[in-house]
C-alpha cells in the first residue's frame, strides 16, 4: 500500500508531514532559516479537535458512510540545548564544538471511537538537530507512532491501526535508517515483537535535507520568504528511504484573536502571523496541501517567538482518498 504521509502527522501522523508518495533524490542546495530571535528552550502545548468543514479542501465528503469520532486531543512540543553529547552518535557534532545542537521532542494522542471501540493514537518523535547557522542539520530522530487508517469497503469502511518505530542516523554524507512496522485489525491487540524491520542507508550533502521530525520547527525559520513566492525544502521521512521535496509558499499575513496561557498568565490578543503552505514538490501528487500559521509580530504581552499558531492535518479515506474531515491545532500553553 502506498502511505502518502511523510508529518504530523498519516492518516492522522503529525509526524507532522506532509503527504509524500512516491521518490525523488534532494538536491545539493544548502538551506537557510531565520529566526526572528536566538532559538531558547521552551515547551509549546496545543490542544487537537476534529472538524468537519474547517476549510472547504478538508470538508468530509457526505457520500462517505463511516462511524467514526474523535475526542479532544494532545499535542507537546519541547526545545532544549543539549549539554552533554557524548551520547550522540554522529560525526556532524564534530564541527559543532561552538554551535549549539538541539534536543526536540513531540508527544500527540487523541482518543478515537470507530463502531463503538475505542483506541488512543499516539506519535512520539525526538530529533537531535544542529542551530540555525548550520541549517538545522539533524544529527539523530526517532518516531513511535501507532494511528488509525480507514480504508473503503462494502459497507463504508474498515478501520486498521499501523505501528511504526523508525530511527534515523545522519553523518556528515550518509544516513542510516532502521524501520518497524506492522498493521492490525482495529479493536485487536498490538503485538510488536514479530513487526517487519528494514534498514536503508542513503548518501546526502550535509546542510541539504531536515528530518520530518523537525519539519514544524523549521516553517518557523521561513516566515522570510516573499508573499506568494516560494523554496524548496528536501526532507527526510520514516516512510520513504530517499529525501522527499516540499515546496513551501507564503500565502501572506493575517491576524487572529488567541487565547492563551504565556508563562503561566492568560492572555487575549489578536496575534499577526504568516500563513505558509506546503506539499510535495511534484506532479500529480496526491496529498492536500497543508497550511500553518506561523506568528510574525510582538503583542503587547507576547514577544515574536515565530510560535506556530494553528495549522490543521488532513484526514481521508485509502483508496479514493475521499475527506473525511481534519485535525486542528490550536496553541494553548507557552512557557520559555
Amino acid at each position: 500500500m502506498k502511505k502518502n504521509i511523510i508529518a504530523l502527522i498519516s492518516a492522522t501522523v503529525i509526524s507532522l508531514s506532509a503527504f509524500l508518495g512516491g521518490c525523488s533524490c534532494a538536491g545539493a542546495e544548502q538551506l537557510s532559516f531565520n529566526f526572528s530571535r536566538e532559538i531558547e528552550p521552551e515547551t509549546l502545548t496545543y490542544t487537537v479537535e476534529y472538524s468537519e468543514n474547517y476549510i472547504e479542501s478538508y470538508k468530509k465528503d457526505p457520500s462517505v458512510n463511516i462511524d467514526f469520532e474523535y475526542a479532544n486531543g494532545t499535542y507537546v512540543t519541547k526545545c532544549q540545548k543539549v549539554v552533554d553529547r557524548k551520547d550522540i552518535e554522529s560525526d556532524i557534532k564534530d564541527l559543532l564544538n561552538d554551535k549549539n545542537i538541539y534536543l526536540l521532542t513531540t508527544d500527540f494522542s487523541i482518543e478515537l471511537t470507530f463502531n463503538k471501540e475505542h483506541h488512543t493514537e499516539t506519535i512520539s518523535t525526538v530529533a537531535y538537530v544542529a542551530d540555525a547557522g548550520m541549517s538545522l542539520a539533524p544529527l539523530y530522530a526517532k518516531e513511535i507512532a501507532e494511528y488509525v487508517i480507514f480504508s473503503a469497503a462494502e459497507n463504508g469502511a474498515q478501520a486498521a491501526i499501523v505501528k511504526t518505530e523508525s530511527e534515523t542516523f545522519y553523518n556528515q554524507e550518509n544516513y542510516t535508517k532502521v524501520k518497524k512496522y506492522k498493521t492490525f485489525k482495529f479493536g485487536d491487540e498490538i503485538n510488536f515483537d514479530d513487526a517487519e524491520q528494514n534498514t536503508y542507508s542513503g548518501k546526502y550533502t550535509l546542510r541539504s535535507v531536515i528530518d520530518n521530525a523537525e519539519l514544524y520547527f523549521a516553517l518557523r525559520g521561513l516566515t522570510s520568504i516573499e508573499e506568494k513566492s516560494a523554496k524548496n525544502v528536501a526532507v527526510v521521512s520514516p516512510a520513504f528511504n530517499n529525501p522527499e521535496t516540499l515546496k513551501i509558499t507564503n500565502n501572506g499575513a493575517s491576524g487572529e484573536t488567541f487565547t492563551v496561557k504565556y508563562n503561566g498568565e492568560t492572555i487575549t490578543e489578536n496575534i499577526k502571523y504568516t500563513q505558509l503552505a506546503f506539499q510535495l514538490n511534484k506532479q500529480n501528487a496526491s496529498g492536500k496541501t497543508q497550511y500553518v500559521s506561523i506568528q510574525t509580530e510582538k503583542t503587547e504581552k507576547l514577544p515574536n517567538f515565530n510560535i506556530p499558531l494553528k495549522f490543521a492535518k488532513p484526514l481521508f479515506l485509502y483508496g479514493g482518498f475521499n475527506s473525511i474531515g481534519c485535525l486542528v491545532f490550536t496553541v494553548s500553553e507557552i512557557e520559555r
